[in-house]
């Protein structure tokens, strides 16, 4: 499970992070992540952060997510790095 039981009844704490196996798989989930945002684009720096990516870590590199072919960045003002699924 995500969760686990405390000493305190009805109080739950996280489990750990669980990491996904290779690059392609993060690709995989990161697609399927911002296909379940509200919004079109989404803050690359926040994407770890996100919610719905519990309890998983994601730790793929800026780089891999500009090589690919499912993504695509925008740089607004001086560092902020917007990502968002190129539509075809």
């Amino acid at each position: 499970g995500v969760l686990q039981d405390t000493a305190l009844k009805g109080v739950y704490i996280p489990t750990a992070e669980k990491d996904p196996a290779s690059a392609s798989v993060q690709l995989w989930f990161l697609e399927a992540l911002l296909y379940s945002e509200s919004t079109p684009m989404t803050i690359l720096q926040q994407l770890p952060k996100l919610p719905s990516a519990f309890p998983f870590h994601l730790d793929i590199s800026v780089a891999a997510i500009r090589q690919s072919k499912r993504f695509e960045i925008q740089r607004q003002g001086l560092d902020l790095d917007m990502v968002q699924i190129v539509r075809r």
